[in-house]
């Protein structure tokens, strides 16, 4: 199987070096939402200093400049297509929606740390498409949440292998925050105009005293499903399988998409 070995790599030599029994602590730090007081904490300075590599998480091409003013190491551009939370910090998330393949232009036109894609990519076209964009990496979620290895609950699991894991919304009815889920029961009532919602975490507590009942019951349509645009394109259910196979795929075109991609972006900053 060929290797490949992106530009990506080069923010990793020297964690090469740190001893096995630090890498947990060592390897990197995301600082995503809470932005504003951790970019300049001392815990950020400390890191900095430890040479610990660091990873912001922009939903915006204005946070991917600010975090690139902080110094973070490399950016996640994280597209509206994800699943879960995203960590958007300079305007509210509902006023932060761009996806991911017009997100991640943008931010790499902008800055000169790596740019890791995230968000509604779940297979190997979404890598391909990815890099030719400007991406050095790719931050893979629902993808693997099918996968047995993932730790994620049966009936999630079931859910995301299910038909209906193509149909996700946005909601702030799970936790109080804007987050992507599959559309069922839960999700659609709770979405009702009109329908109080509790700032987090508060509505996450309130939620989650239903979830567990719901769980035991075998309710996935009264559970928070979390994922992503693209569950849909789901089918991992082992992980080696899953991986071996994407690198295989990955690895028969990635090498000239990246040459190509390298050269574009010399010749744009010489002009």
């Amino acid at each position: 199987m060929p290797a490949i070995s992106p530009p990506w790599e080069r923010l990793f030599q020297r964690t090469s070096r740190i001893r096995r029994s630090d890498l947990k602590i060592r390897l990197a730090c995301c600082w995503t939402r809470t932005y504003r007081h951790s970019a300049s904490s001392s815990e950020f300075r400390h890191g900095k200093a430890k040479s610990i590599v660091t990873i912001g998480t922009a939903t915006t091409p204005d946070e991917a400049a600010a975090l690139q003013e902080a110094g973070v190491d490399a950016i996640a551009a994280s597209g509206f297509e994800a699943g879960g939370h995203r960590g958007s910090f300079l305007r509210a998330a509902e006023d932060s929606l761009t996806g991911t393949f017009s997100l991640v232009p943008q931010i790499t036109d902008m800055v000169n740390v790596p740019v890791i894609a995230a968000g509604g990519i779940a297979d190997a076209r979404g890598v391909i498409a990815a890099l030719a964009l400007g991406a050095e990496a790719v931050q893979m979620g629902t993808a693997f949440l099918a996968c047995e290895e993932s730790g994620a609950i049966l009936l999630l699991r079931q859910a995301l292998r299910g038909k209906k894991a193509g149909h996700t919304a946005l909601t702030k009815a799970f936790t109080g925050r804007l987050a992507r889920g599959i559309h069922n029961r839960l999700l659609e009532e709770l979405n009702q105009e009109g329908t109080a919602i509790l700032p987090y975490p508060l509505q996450r507590r309130l939620v989650r005293n239903l979830a567990i009942p719901a769980e035991a019951a075998g309710r996935s349509d009264l559970l928070p499903l979390w994922a992503g645009q693209s569950a849909n394109l789901s089918t991992c259910t082992d992980v080696l399988a899953f991986l071996t196979s994407l690198v295989e795929e990955v690895s028969k075109i990635a090498g000239p998409v990246i040459e190509w991609t390298a050269n574009r972006r010399q010749r744009h900053s010489n002009s």
